[in-house]
């Protein structure tokens, strides 16, 4: 899961909706954003939590990728006449709606 596809910023409206909910989940959550001491998170893991749970929520496709000496995953199709077979399945394209939709229906739940 790239992080380009896992941008998902939790706006002021969804975290007043969510810390305004006085559960333990969503006042612990309300603790940590204040504690971290910016604006506007970006939900890298709980996107991939969520794909775990409901993999609709970012379409995958088959793809040959590798960890370079620097350590960054790179695209690895091999040489066109031999094509290396896809050994994972990346999601290049979330759907911020659905996740959001998915995140703020299952964090603000008593």
């Amino acid at each position: 899961m790239p992080l380009d596809s896992t941008q998902l910023k939790l706006d002021e409206v969804k975290r007043a909706f969510l810390f305004n909910q006085g559960t333990p989940i969503t006042d612990a959550l309300t603790l940590l954003y204040h504690q971290w001491g910016q604006e506007t998170p970006t939900l890298f893991d709980p996107m991939t939590i969520a794909f775990l749970v409901s993999p609709s929520l970012c379409p995958v496709q088959p793809m040959h990728i590798r960890v370079d000496e620097l350590g960054f995953t790179r695209l690895d199709p091999g040489p066109p006449n031999a094509p290396n077979p896809p050994n994972a399945q990346v999601c290049l394209d979330s759907n911020p709606d659905a996740f959001f939709r998915f995140y703020v229906g299952r964090v603000a739940a008593p």
